[in-house]
């Protein structure tokens, strides 16, 4: 396994996944639960978002294959898919805003779009056509399990950054994710 192509592939996955961007809607969302709700809720959306994942590593060429999409048009769509997700975030804008009211709704907010969206899907299968599916599974595994400490841990984390902070983050993070859909689609074009 070639160090620089998995730290590659690992970085990709914990961008993209951004529990940097998803601290601050995880805490509004959790705000009302108690310590033991909250790591219910992180479990429980962890598991959601790795099954999916997991699942668009194994069978997410399989399926495009089956659809007659090519590699060049899924990179295409994904680099514009990356690329609003990332200008999202730097420019603040809100595609759907859904509040939680109870732990069911906040657990599938977390999990679905915000930890396992279309970019992680997009990723998940551009990295195993990179890759391949031992390197992509591990990273994903690692980036997830980063997530699941960043979660637990996101009141301390927000004490101790501040909102300010996380907003800058988060805005650096959404230009990284917008700049590699802009190189997924140029690279269609051999650039």
């Amino acid at each position: 396994m070639d160090v620089t192509e998995f730290l590659q592939a690992l970085i990709t996955f914990f961008i993209v996944f951004d529990p940097i961007g998803t601290l601050p809607v995880f805490i509004d969302l959790t705000k009302k639960f108690n310590k033991k709700e909250r790591t219910k809720a992180v479990n429980k959306a962890v598991i959601v978002a790795g099954v999916l994942a997991f699942i668009f590593i194994f069978f997410g060429e399989g399926v495009l294959s089956f659809m007659g999409i090519t590699l060049n048009s899924f990179k295409i769509a994904g680099g514009l898919v990356l690329f609003l997700l990332g200008l999202e975030m730097i420019l603040d804008l809100q595609i759907s805003k859904n509040k939680a009211k109870d732990y069911s709704v906040a657990v599938s907010i977390i999990a679905v779009p915000m930890i396992t969206g279309s970019g992680v899907i997009t990723t998940s299968i551009l990295l195993v056509n990179r890759f391949g599916i031992l390197m992509t599974s591990i990273s994903a595994l690692l980036s997830l399990s980063i997530i699941w400490i960043i979660l637990n841990q996101s009141h301390e984390i927000q004490k101790k950054l501040g909102e300010g902070n996380l907003s800058i983050i988060s805005k650096i993070i959404g230009l990284i994710i917008a700049s590699l859909g802009v190189k997924l689609i140029i690279s269609v074009f051999g650039f």
